[in-house]
This record gives structure tokens, C-alpha cells and sequence, in this order.
């Protein structure tokens, strides 16, 4: 009850805060539905791994909320932000000059959290 209570919550206020932040009002109609589904879909792999949510893992699901915002609010922006025309020509803008960070940005993530997969606590 409690994690669906900190997911529920915290979804709710990242969509909130991109309503605010975000220079175009409709972009926070993608941050919610995305972060939603990403998160389901991460639930879905703790669970055909068969992790338990214990303590470790249900920290770790709550700060993901945090690093899905950060690639899908950068995504946005630049989406918005693409002096492009047409939706084809500004999601190429956005790939092109977005997606390479983004991918980066993931790809260090996982190398940074690689090691803990080798470690042999109870806390990793």
C-alpha cells in the first residue's frame, strides 16, 4: 500500500511540477503517461526476475521516477524547443541532437550501477 501510495504521488507531483516548469503547457500531457508506463513496465521486469520489494528495491523504484523525468523532460524540451516544422522533421531535430546525450546519459547510468550487481550485502 505504501509504494502505491509513493508512486501514485510521486507521478502525480513530477507532472505538476512540469506543468509548471515546462514552457509549453501540453508537455506535461507526456511526462505523466510516459513515466506511468515506464514504471509499470519496470515493475514488470522486478517481477519476471523475481525481486521482492523489499526496502533496497522500493528506494530504488521511487528515485527512478526521478531519472525517467530527467531523459523525458529533456526529450520534450527539445522537441518544443525545434525550429523544425513538420512532427517528422522536429522528432528528427530531437534525435539528432537529443537523442545521442540522452542514450549517453542512460548508458552511464547503467555502467555506474553494474558494479552493484557483483556486490555480496544484503543492501545492494
Amino acid at each position: 500500500e505504501e509504494l502505491i501510495t509513493s508512486t501514485l504521488l510521486g507521478i502525480v507531483m513530477v507532472t505538476l511540477v512540469s506543468l509548471i516548469f515546462m514552457p509549453h503547457w501540453s508537455g506535461f500531457l507526456f511526462v505523466g503517461p510516459f513515466i506511468t508506463i515506464l514504471y509499470i513496465d519496470l515493475m514488470g521486469v522486478l517481477q519476471l526476475a523475481q525481486i521482492d520489494i523489499g526496502p533496497v528495491p522500493y528506494v530504488g523504484l521511487i528515485m527512478s521516477i526521478g531519472l525517467m523525468v530527467d531523459f523525458i523532460v529533456h526529450i520534450v524540451l527539445r522537441y518544443f524547443e525545434s525550429k523544425e516544422k513538420s512532427r517528422e522533421a522536429k522528432v528528427m531535430d530531437t534525435l539528432c541532437s537529443m537523442g545521442a546525450s540522452v542514450f549517453v546519459g542512460g548508458v552511464s547510468t547503467l555502467l555506474g550501477v553494474i558494479p552493484l550487481a557483483f556486490s555480496s550485502t544484503d543492501v545492494f
